[in-house]
């Protein structure tokens, strides 16, 4: 796989360093107020076959002074139009949260531009017509930061420095706009394998909302549940990620020789 340099590459930041021998390339896409720095513990796990790339929203970690992007739509398609530029093997790709609802989305646009993926998994997210309704990006910063950590592992910490109380609260009402705006009329039936992962403590989304994303795939589906809530995958990490691997065997059995 070849990376190309352009303006567009900005969206996409390998996590890994093998990518040279690389066959697969899974582009990770974080949850609301987290950028591509979020998976750079994932790389521990990640045997040399697979490349990790996060995504880099604008507006955050070293894009910190680019203009973030409060529309899920517009975003989707930009990160599309930056993965299609590159010289990709096969595509697979993760969400969580908001990152679920921006995969799925960019897989769409994928599929119609005749870029098809090899698998999508979704983790902690409700199929997309059942997206969150709530305006908490209209509420105050006080009703803000107490749904931040209610439904996240947010240190109360971040919040007691002004500074950078300021510069999250930004980011954190940018996303929940994304999110809490957006809405699809016409879903989008994927030529893809769909793998939903879910903590079985999720606040935000239950059993029956996760497996109706089963109504998104034309071929296989499955879902699986772990110990925990929202952010089950900050403890379940090895275990998301074993799954993840175990998925992609099924792909080509010609990775089985490979060794992490």
């Amino acid at each position: 796989m070849i990376m190309k340099q352009s303006m567009h590459a900005k969206f996409l930041r390998p996590i890994t360093t093998h990518y040279r021998s690389s066959n697969l390339q899974l582009i990770a896409f974080p949850h609301a107020g987290a950028g591509a720095g979020y998976f750079r513990s994932w790389a521990q796990f990640i045997p040399s076959y697979i490349e990790l790339i996060g995504v880099q929203y604008p507006g955050r970690e070293d894009r910190i002074f680019d203009e973030p992007v409060s529309d899920i739509k517009k975003l989707s398609l930009e990160i599309a139009d930056a993965i299609q530029q590159q010289e990709y093997d096969q595509i697979i790709l993760f969400g969580h949260s908001m990152g679920a609802i921006l995969a799925y989305e960019v897989a769409c646009h994928l599929q119609k531009n005749g870029t098809l993926i090899k698998y999508l998994f979704v983790s902690g997210q409700t199929e997309p017509t059942k997206t969150r309704k709530t305006l908490f990006y209209r509420s105050t910063d006080k009703e803000l930061i107490h749904e931040v950590i209610r439904v996240s592992e947010t240190s109360k910490e971040i919040f007691e420095n002004k500074e950078l109380r300021e510069i999250f609260l930004s980011i954190i009402r940018n996303d929940y706009e994304a999110i809490e705006t957006y809405s699809t009329e016409t879903p989008t039936l994927l030529s893809t394998p769909i793998t939903v992962l879910l903590g079985d403590d999720d606040t935000e989304v239950t059993y029956q909302e996760a497996i109706s994303w089963s109504a998104y795939t034309k071929y296989r589906f499955d879902i699986y549940t772990f110990p925990g809530e929202h952010f089950f995958i900050n403890k379940q990490l090895k275990q998301v990620i074993e799954i993840i691997i175990d998925k992609l065997h099924l792909l080509d059995t010609s990775y089985e020789n490979f060794c992490p």
